[in-house]
This record gives structure tokens, sequence and C-alpha cells, in this order.
């Protein structure tokens, strides 16, 4: 699992947090998936967007989206599917 953040910058891997969300789930909730790892240096495997996930729809719609995070994390959390965590910020 290491090898999926191999190349991003070191010095910014402890700010990453890699999930497993099933791909019917998303669609169920109506979130389209586009892989984003099909450049030739993608910067995380197997990475995805999730193009209804964004600034502009959140803040038109702040109420819907957060419902659709909400879900997700809740998801992520009843299954533990955190493959890895990132790290505390420290003071």
């Amino acid at each position: 699992m290491s090898d999926v953040l191999l190349k991003v910058n070191p010095e910014k891997k402890h700010k990453y947090g890699v999930v497993r969300l099933p791909l019917l789930h998303l669609r169920m909730l109506g979130l389209d998936v586009v892989r984003d790892d099909d450049s030739e240096e993608p910067q995380v495997s197997g990475h995805v967007v999730m193009p209804s996930l964004n600034s502009i729809d959140y803040s038109s719609n702040k109420n819907l989206v957060l419902a659709q995070m909400k879900t997700l994390a809740d998801y992520v959390n009843a299954h533990g599917e955190f493959l890895i965590v990132p790290e505390p910020e420290s003071n």
C-alpha cells in the first residue's frame, strides 16, 4: 500500500490519507467517478476524482454536498476502510 503514494513529495506524504470505497456505493449516491491516474505520471496510483464534489457545487448546494460527504465518511468509518491515515498536525 505504501507504493500508492510513491510519487508524492516526501515532505507532503504525511498529509495524505487513502480510503477504499466501493464504486457501486459512490454511484448509488449519484456521484460520477473519473479515473485520475491515466496520465503518464500519476501522483497517486488508483486515484479517482468525483467531479460533483467540488468547490463550485459546494458553494451552490452546500447541504447536498455535505450530506454526500458525510455518507462517504460514515461508510469508511463503519467498514474500517482506512488504508493510509494522515498524521495529525503538530503545533
